[in-house]
């Protein structure tokens, strides 16, 4: 680095063609009495230029490494050794040097450079985290999250207290506190007669859930209108008063909601109006096609269930149905159980 205000010295005697006596190169070209012809001057100037501003530029990238940047006068006078200008704003524009930055704002120092990889034990560092949410302005929201209401997340909550009920007196209890929905009122038959500790001497909170059901029939879908039949069913074969049975509500529903009902809910729909002993139902000829189409997708116990419930009713079912139920029979023949195979046996009798 001692050296550079020398050399620069030197390129700009070169560069200014000065007397011979300034550059021994000159000198020897001028005493082989050929006549030192321009061009081999030019080159030597060139040459020499060169050398300088690539001393020039080392000694910038030192600098830049070191933390110190160099300054404009110095890279004025650093432009006007390496190419011969004024040293002027003008020229140093037209040809940037390394330090300048290409883009505004000054350069960090080299080590300290953040858009160069950092790596450190050969491996690279990994870069800043991308957010997740959305910058402000970005155009871009997110999906909006549906709320229940007040009224649906009490429903919610109050199906999940009868489902959770292990008896039968909190179920009426319930049911008698009101604001049932639909899907409340299926439940409460169905677990009620899960439950098996059903008073069905006490009159009250009978009527109170057949009214409750009876208001709701209306609205049941094929699963409620299934369930709610099942439930009254088991209810009725363990003692309750066929009175305390919607019948005419369940049995519009049923017939209503049939062509909705997949396998389970028609052969159960089925076995329920047979256990009530429903035999002039309106809801059994909607029921009949409901099984014809179910039957390649009944299992055993469904199967089993659809052919007793014809048989106890002393209903025949068409011969399409028949046939349906009978090829399905066959099909989960090996998977009956002996009173399954009983009730298949019986219908076909």
């Amino acid at each position: 680095m001692g050296n550079e205000p020398g050399k620069h010295q030197a390129a700009r005697r070169v560069a200014s063609r000065g007397d011979s006596r300034d550059d021994p190169r000159r000198a020897s070209y001028a005493s082989r009495g050929d006549g030192a012809s321009d061009k081999s001057l030019k080159k030597a100037a060139s040459s020499a230029a060169s050398e300088a501003s690539d001393v020039s530029l080392g000694s910038d990238l030192s600098r830049m490494s070191l933390g110190q940047m160099p300054t404009a006068d110095s890279r004025r006078a650093s432009f006007a050794a390496s190419h011969g200008g004024d040293g002027s704003d003008r020229s140093l524009d037209s040809h940037p040097t390394p330090s300048t930055p290409s883009r505004g704002g000054p350069l960090l120092p080299l080590r300290e450079s953040k858009s160069l990889p950092s790596t450190w034990g050969g491996r690279p560092r990994a870069g800043p985290r991308r957010s997740l949410t959305p910058p402000p302005g970005s155009g871009r929201r997110r999906p909006a999250q549906r709320r229940s209401s007040g009224g649906e997340s009490a429903a919610v909550e109050r199906n999940r207290r009868i489902t959770a009920a292990r008896d039968a007196a909190t179920i009426h209890g319930i049911v008698r506190d009101g604001s049932l929905t639909m899907v409340n009122a299926a439940t409460a038959v169905t677990r009620l007669a899960r439950v098996g500790d059903a008073d069905f001497a006490a009159a009250a909170p009978w009527a109170a859930l057949r009214a409750a059901v009876a208001d709701h029939a209306a609205a049941f879908r094929a699963r409620e209108a299934a369930n709610a039949l099942h439930g009254y069913a088991k209810l009725a074969r363990a003692g309750l008063a066929r009175d305390a049975v919607p019948l005419a509500e369940l049995g519009a529903a049923a017939a209503r909601e049939a062509p909705a009902m997949d396998a389970q809910a028609a052969a159960n729909a089925l076995w329920a109006l047979a256990t009530l002993g429903r035999r002039a139902s309106l809801a059994l000829g909607a029921l009949d096609a409901a099984a014809r189409r179910t039957a390649p997708r009944m299992d055993a116990q469904h199967v089993a269930n659809a052919l007793f419930a014809f048989a106890a009713l002393g209903r025949e079912p068409t011969p399409a149905t028949r046939h349906a139920l009978e090829a399905a029979a066959s099909r989960e023949a090996p998977r009956m159980k002996p009173q399954e195979v009983a009730n298949g046996v019986e219908t076909n009798h």
